[in-house]
């Protein structure tokens, strides 16, 4: 013989956690880390289970970067120099902030 429950629709129950009075279908077991803890919460106290946890129980692959990769330089085909410019360094890439150094004459005079 099947044991029957009552529909709780006037029933009253008490949070768990805060303590108050709420309408009994209205509390919510609380979810912490996928498994139910059996703990009856009103829904201002119910707390959305962390999705931090959950972290590594989907493998992801997250393929590295190629061995001995050359970045681009944005230049088509060898370096060409310049006579002015004997040496030019790109430190941000994709010729954004080209430093470039002149090589010139430097004459002191005294006074």
């Amino acid at each position: 013989m099947s044991q029957q429950f009552s529909s709780g629709k006037n029933a009253l129950g008490i949070c768990d956690v805060c303590g108050f009075t709420v309408p009994f279908n209205s509390l919510v077991y609380q979810i912490y880390d996928q498994r139910n803890t059996r703990v009856k919460v009103c829904q201002v106290c119910n707390d959305d289970d962390q999705p931090q946890l959950q972290v590594g129980r989907v493998p992801i692959a997250d393929p590295q970067t190629l061995m001995d990769a050359r970045p681009d330089t944005g230049i088509a085909g060898p370096p060409q120099f310049n006579s002015r410019y004997l040496f030019s360094w790109n430190p941000a890439g994709r010729n954004i902030f080209p430093i470039r150094v002149q090589v010139g004459q430097v004459t002191a005079r005294g006074s």
